[in-house]
């Protein structure tokens, strides 16, 4: 809406300036010349500029584009190593839990090993 609002003013105030510059100017390019009001030269050096900014804008944001995508890789990189480390992790666990039941089977002392045979 904010838009559409701004668009409108843009309109009256450059149809204010039609109005009240109707006088003609001469424009010489690359050896041409034309003869134009002046309101059409403010009105196409106004969609000139417009150009070159939506240009600069446009490198702008394949810049940031391109870092972006960078950034993105790497989050996923790190996502990946971070999936392999857990996985490692609970292997490293299960191995663990595996040794440590082994050792309580096995007797720490010489008369433990009666002790569990009575039993």
């Amino acid at each position: 809406m904010s838009t559409l609002i701004v668009i409108v003013l843009l309109g009256l105030v450059f149809a204010f300036l039609a109005v009240q510059n109707t006088a003609v100017s001469t424009v010489n390019i690359l050896g041409y010349a034309w003869t134009l009001p002046i309101y059409m030269i403010v009105f196409g050096a106004l969609l000139i500029g417009f150009f070159i900014s939506w240009i600069v804008s446009s490198i702008s944001r394949l810049g940031t584009w391109s870092n972006l995508h960078g950034k993105d890789s790497k989050i996923r990189e790190g996502q990946h190593n971070v999936a392999q480390l857990q996985n490692k992790i609970k292997e490293l666990e299960l191995e663990n839990a595996k040794l440590q039941g082994r050792n309580e089977n096995k007797p720490h002392k010489f008369l433990d090993r009666f002790r569990r045979n009575q039993a």
